[in-house]
């Protein structure tokens, strides 16, 4: 799995624009999507902004079946199949210096080959995937420590609602830890240091404990 994004403030701030790249590769199928993203920023105050967002982009879906080893001769018919999916998503944010609240929907409409644009979630073509996010920031000792804890929202409607609850300590704007719980799934720990202005140097690893236990707290 390769992924990266590029942004771009324009208009001294109030809007932004991006670029989106993905590329997964799973047995005989292999995902590759670019998108491009726009945000609008209205400033409420001196410290609050409203930003609208709004993505669009294609996904190849490729499969590859000529390598497969069966006991027959290949069906040329199944040996390659891609298609393009043409997709559109939108976001919302809210954000002062201390607080953001935000929701997104990254693929809210798709265009189907030889059908037509749709909004149903077929579950193949166009899936709905529901995100949400909030967090805060409290001062330990000014300019010194600081406690950013966060919620991650995620809701499918074939999966069970899902929430990441996280916490980073900050030391001086230099590096921060931190560690996060992902409702029945998995707990992490993170790592994470500014390396230049507005491009920060990220890990994380993540304990998956249903592997190893039957429920995860």
């Amino acid at each position: 799995t390769l992924a990266g994004n590029f942004e771009k403030s324009l208009d001294k701030g109030n809007a932004g624009i991006g670029f989106n790249f993905f590329y997964d590769k799973i047995g005989f199928d292999q995902n590759l999507a670019l998108q491009i993203n726009y945000a609008y920023r209205i400033k409420l105050s001196n410290e609050s902004v409203l930003s609208f967002g709004i993505k669009g982009g294609a996904n190849l879906i490729y499969s590859d079946f000529s390598n497969a080893v069966t006991p027959e001769f290949t069906d040329p018919l199944h040996s390659r199949n891609n298609i393009w999916i043409p997709r559109m998503g939108i976001g919302l944010m809210y954000h002062n210096s201390r607080f953001f609240i935000a929701a997104s929907v990254p693929s809210l409409l798709a265009y189907i080959p030889e059908k037509s644009f749709q909004l149903n979630n077929d579950g193949g073509f166009l899936s709905h995937h529901f995100y949400g996010s909030m967090g805060y920031v409290i001062d330990l000792k000014k300019d010194i420590w600081q406690l950013k804890p966060f919620i991650f929202a995620k809701y499918h409607h074939t999966a069970p609602f899902q929430l990441d609850l996280g916490l980073q300590l900050w030391y001086k704007n230099v590096f921060s830890i931190g560690s996060s719980y992902r409702t029945g799934d998995a707990i992490a720990a993170m790592l994470e240091i500014p390396v230049w202005e507005g491009i920060n140097l990220s890990y994380a690893y993540d304990y998956t404990c249903l592997l190893y236990t039957s429920r995860c707290v």
